[in-house]
Parts: structure tokens; C-alpha cells; sequence
């Protein structure tokens, strides 16, 4: 065990900061498509669900905030996991 787990460790320390923004994009997504959380329940996809209407008249302002909410954290996460990666493997530098 002493031997096998600081090498899985970090490996799964960054798998799961790295299924957060999955995570969250598949909850977006199955309530933007209905499947997901009940239409009076807070959720991005839902939000994003209900300002459709008004993005097909031209309005596009109601649904920047939920796509930002969106795109800003798994952004963050995914350069968070890429410096966690490039500190625990040095030789392995990422390109971005």
C-alpha cells in the first residue's frame, strides 16, 4: 500500500476536481433539456432553458450569465488541474 498509493493519489485527486466541471455541465445539460432538476428548482441549464425564448428574439443578455457561470469554473478547474499535474509530474509540462 505504502508503495501503490503516492503514485494513484494525485492521479485521483485530479480525476476528481476534474469530473466537477463534468459534473456540472451534464447537470446543465439534462435540465436544459427537461430531463434533469423541475422547472421551479435554481439550475444553469434551466435558466438557460427558460431565457431561450428570449435569445431567439435577439436578446442575448439573459443567458450570458448562466453560460459565464458555466464556462468560468471549468476553466478555472481545468488550469487548477493542469498546474496540479505539471507539480506532481515536472517533466510532463503541460502546453497551455
Amino acid at each position: 500500500v505504502r508503495h501503490l498509493l503516492p503514485g494513484v493519489l494525485p492521479q485521483a485527486g485530479l480525476a476528481a476536481v476534474l469530473m466537477v466541471p463534468h459534473a456540472m455541465w451534464h447537470e446543465s445539460a439534462l435540465s436544459f433539456l427537461g430531463l434533469g432538476l423541475p422547472a421551479h428548482q435554481a439550475s444553469l441549464g434551466n435558466l438557460v432553458q427558460s431565457a431561450r425564448g428570449s435569445l431567439l428574439a435577439g436578446d442575448w443578455w439573459p443567458t450570458l450569465f448562466p453560460g459565464l457561470f458555466l464556462i468560468i469554473p471549468t476553466l478555472a478547474l481545468a488550469g487548477l488541474a493542469g498546474a496540479w499535474r505539471d507539480r506532481i509530474n515536472p517533466r510532463r509540462k503541460s502546453e497551455l
